[in-house]
């Protein structure tokens, strides 16, 4: 009885082990790619879920967050040049992409509108995924528009 537990618990740490080198390696590979040259890690960047950002000539922001631990979610994000206003930071309108296991993109906007953030997804070329969103969207369409070129240029994703 004894020795079957042992060989069980055995079996169940090596499915363990292996499933998270599994991970481990999956997530440097598939996301160290969108990490650029310049890039500096995060104040919550960590081993397990690295985290990087930096801010470009023109003021566009850009971060890459690794996936949590055993998660396959990650993201990648884009943002409009920031505007302060003495102490307080103004954000703007930010393109924010998900890249899934399968090679897929997911893609979401967050829009920063009479001092409410209004998250809404979209498809790549930049139209809103539920068209009760079509009207903000078109408000904003020159956000949305060159953050996707930005994107693109930056991880030439589709």
């Amino acid at each position: 009885m004894n020795k079957k537990r042992m060989i069980v618990g055995g079996i169940a740490l090596g499915a363990f082990i292996l499933f998270n080198a599994f991970w481990f390696v999956w997530r440097e590979i598939a996301f160290s790619k969108y990490a650029f040259d310049g890039m500096e890690k995060t104040e919550r960047s960590s081993i397990i879920a690295p985290r990087y950002y930096y801010v470009d000539k023109d003021g566009y922001s850009w971060f890459v967050k690794f996936p949590d631990y055993l998660s396959f979610v990650g993201n990648i994000t884009v943002m409009i040049p920031t505007v302060m206003d003495s102490e307080d930071v103004n954000f703007d309108n930010t393109l924010i992409i998900w890249p899934h296991f399968s090679g897929k993109y997911e893609y979401g906007m967050f829009i920063y509108e009479d001092d409410s953030v209004i998250q809404i997804y979209i498809d790549n070329q930049g139209d809103a995924i539920d068209s009760t969103a079509d009207e903000i969207i078109e408000r904003h369409k020159g956000d949305v528009v060159v953050l996707l070129q930005k994107a693109n240029e930056q991880w030439d994703i589709p």
